[in-house]
């Protein structure tokens, strides 16, 4: 019996906290690995009636994706930012000659919505 315990102290105390899909070795406290496959956020009809089961409020860092506004949102200091659509931005790569990629500048609007501003 004494080693029984030993062996489950022993085998629980060297386990991690990771969780990996398609790895057997994750690099983080989720780890999902595919070669053609996307992660698909959560779906909520409007983020404002996103919650938590303990408090209420939505936690920060909760991502989700809006249907109504037809955008990724995430919660950051108490309060949702979300990407607007007009956000984009072309990749280029140095190696084929073409400029390095520069950071959009955005700024949020008073709905909270980051736009990209001109340079």
């Amino acid at each position: 019996m004494k080693k029984l315990v030993f062996l489950v102290l022993f085998f629980s105390a060297s386990s991690y906290g990771q969780v990996g899909i398609n790895t057997t070795t994750p690099k983080g406290a989720l780890d999902i690995v595919s070669n053609n496959l996307g992660l698909v956020l959560p779906r909520v009809t409007q983020i404002e009636d996103v919650t938590n089961n303990n408090s209420g409020l939505a936690e920060n860092g909760t991502i989700v994706y809006d249907e109504s506004r037809n955008q990724t949102c995430f919660r950051i200091s108490s309060t949702w930012i979300c990407i607007a659509n007009d956000a984009s931005i072309a990749v280029t790569t140095p190696a084929l000659g073409t400029p390095p990629l520069k950071a959009p500048i955005v700024k949020k609007d008073h709905y909270n919505t980051l736009k990209k501003q001109d340079r």
